[in-house]
């Protein structure tokens, strides 16, 4: 069930905050996050439902070796994933909701 996979514009954000803050600490660290996000992704690709709803239709899936989820939500109508943010899970919920 291969879907489109779309990224909002906060992605570009978040994505470019774990990098500053991996790079301060390791740049092999840094890899193997971009290693597990990417293989999440393509996981998302092919099992868009695979995640339960956790709040307004957005489905989260969390990396195994970082401290962070990827909330989407999925359109079965375009057959279309929506990655709204990639969020730490110590993070105050109110931010990240405030996208949707």
């Amino acid at each position: 069930m291969n879907c489109r996979i779309e990224f909002s514009a906060f992605v570009k954000t978040d994505l470019k905050e774990i990098d500053d803050w991996y790079r301060k600490i390791n740049e092999k660290l840094l890899l193997r996050f971009y290693e597990e996000f990417e293989n999440e992704v393509k996981f998302l690709r092919e099992n868009p439902l695979s995640k339960e709803k956790k709040y307004n239709d957005c489905r989260i899936c969390y990396l195994k070796d970082f401290p962070f989820g990827i909330h989407y939500k999925y359109d079965d109508l375009s057959n279309s994933i929506l990655i709204i943010g990639i969020y730490h899970t110590s993070r105050n919920p109110k931010i990240w909701q405030t996208r949707l």
